[in-house]
Formats: C-alpha cells, sequence, structure tokens
C-alpha cells in the first residue's frame, strides 16, 4: 500500500512533522469553533512561544513519546494519509510531481516548471516551524522522563527499606545520652550532597557542649569509614544542660544556645528545646519517664 513512496522516505523527522501538523490543525479548528461564540478566543495563543507550542503539543497528545502515549497511532496514521497512501497516488495524467519538502520532508506538489507554489512555500516554512515545536516536545518529554525515572528510583528504593541506608546519616544513632546524672547536650544536623539531613542528640557527663561537636564529627568520619559509606556535614543547631531525675528517670532539657537561622526547623531556642524532646520520646517510646524542657 506504500510501494509509491520508497522507504527511506520515512523517517523518524516526518512522523514528527506529520503529528505536529494534526495537532495544529486541530487546535486550529478548535479555536474556529469557539470564535463562533467568542471573537477574541485564541488571538494569544497565536503568538505563543514554541516552547509553549511544544508544551501544549505534549498535552494534545497524552505524553506523546512516552510509554502509553499514541506516538505509534498518529504516526502510522499520518503515513497511511499521505498521497501514495491508503488515499492512492496521483493519476498518470497529472501534471505534478510528487517529492519531498525541503524544509524537513513533508510531501510536496510541484508544478509543471518544478518550482514550489507560493502557498506550498508558506506551507514549507510552517512546516519547518512545527519541526521545531516537534524537536523541543521531544526534549521536554525527555526530561520529564528523566525526572519520572529519578523519583521511581528514589521511591523504589524506599518501598525497599533501603533508600537512607546509603548514607551515614541514617546509620548513627539519633540519640546518645547518658542515663543518670547532669550533663550538657547538643542538638545537631547531619547533611550530604544529596539533600539528605538527619537529626541527633547527644550529651555525656563531664564533656562541654564544644567537645560534644568534636566528637560528634569523629563519630560520622569513623562510622562512614567503616562502613564505607561516603561521610556527611555536621552542624551544631543549639545546646545546653540535661538532667535526669532519680525519682521517676524522667529527663530535663534546658537549652542555653542557640546557632541563628541555622535550619529551617530551628528559629529560636524553644524550636531546639521541642525538637530535643522530641527525638528523645520517639526514642523512647512507652518506655522511660517524661520528658521536660526549658529555655534559658
Amino acid at each position: 500500500r506504500r510501494a509509491a513512496l520508497p522507504a527511506p522516505f520515512f523517517n523518524e523527522e516526518e512522523d514528527e512533522v506529520h503529528v505536529a501538523w494534526r495537532w495544529r490543525f486541530t487546535r486550529k479548528w478548535q479555536q474556529e469553533q469557539a470564535k463562533q461564540f467568542d471573537p477574541s478566543y485564541g488571538k494569544e495563543e497565536d503568538n505563543e512561544d514554541e516552547w509553549g507550542a511544544a508544551l501544549g503539543l505534549m498535552r494534545q497528545n497524552g505524553d506523546l513519546y512516552g510509554p502509553g502515549g499514541n506516538w505509534v497511532e498518529e504516526r502510522e496514521h499520518s503515513r497511511s494519509s499521505l498521497p501514495g497512501g491508503e488515499a492512492g497516488e496521483s493519476g498518470p495524467g497529472s501534471h505534478s510531481a510528487l517529492a519531498p519538502s525541503p524544509s524537513f520532508a513533508s510531501p510536496m506538489l510541484l508544478d509543471t516548471a518544478g518550482s514550489l507554489p507560493r502557498p506550498l512555500a508558506e506551507e514549507a516554512a510552517a512546516t519547518k516551524q512545527l519541526a521545531s515545536v516537534a524537536r523541543k516536545a521531544q526534549r521536554l518529554q525527555r526530561f520529564q522522563q528523566e525526572i519520572e525515572r529519578h523519583v521511581e528510583a528514589r521511591w523504589a528504593g524506599a518501598r525497599a527499606g533501603g533508600a537512607d541506608d546509603a548514607w551515614i546519616g541514617a546509620r548513627v544513632p539519633a540519640v546518645a545520652l547518658d542515663d543518670k546524672g547532669a550533663f550538657s547536650f547538643v542538638l545537631a544536623r547531619l547533611s550530604d550532597d544529596q539533600g539528605r539531613r538527619a537529626l541527633v542528640l547527644r550529651g555525656r557527663r563531664g564533656v562541654p557542649e564544644a567537645a560534644l561537636r568534636v566528637q560528634l564529627a569523629d563519630e560520622v568520619a569513623r562510622g562512614a569509614q567503616k562502613l564505607g559509606l561516603p561521610c556527611c556535614r555536621s552542624h551544631v543547631l543549639g545546646g545546653g544542660s540535661a538532667v535526669v531525675s532519680v525519682a521517676d528517670g524522667g529527663l530535663h532539657l534546658t537549652v542555653r544556645t542557640m546557632h541563628a537561622a541555622s535550619d529551617a526547623l530551628i528559629r529560636s531556642k524553644t524550636d531546639v528545646a521541642r525538637v530535643a524532646a522530641a527525638l528523645v520520646q520517639a526514642r523512647n517510646g512507652t518506655r522511660g519517664g517524661p520528658v521536660t524542657t526549658s529555655v534559658l
């Protein structure tokens, strides 16, 4: 059924252009119908840039190049509707010859002098523009698919329970505090270049806040080396003193220091106290005594 056109005549770029032409015709037809009710409809769309048109082409074709799209169906339909396809060839008495368009191979009819009539020359320019739109739609689709693959990989890892195991912040304990007496503590944030973050709480008798910060950095570095994982940064958000109650085993945290605007969750000493208490309660669960806080 396609013997009238040699096989190499069809290529990927032609298919893109034919689908783009079908989309353009549909859009223009819809605009003309809408103008019957609103003469101003579509005036802004006529001036849209090629990137806007590319987005429109993707929407019209339901993710044209993606899984589940109608790219193949559109391509086959556009081929069969060409002269020489299901519509048939020009008759033997015709004074026109079928030839590839000089602007990306859309089929064009030449006159008896072998030149391109003015209407078809204008159509060739429009075809060239639509080819550019189709290429931009492909670029947008590839970018979208790359994002989707990245998100799906992260989601698959999360469902498998191993998404966060690939960085040291998920392998160090969130809370490491002495279980009796009075001691200093620090609330710190661990972070890496992948945007992953973890909040940790450290406290030990006889160790001041400055030394706790150094010990935390050393703990993270040694843990990463032992597990063969990249190291991460540690930054102290705030700190203070803690006292474990002899009577009921409860923990009272008194926040004394805070690094200004150091984290989206930490805006004040009260935030330091709230987050630190939440970490302890999450570790204790239903066990352990009450956790109380105060700010100085």
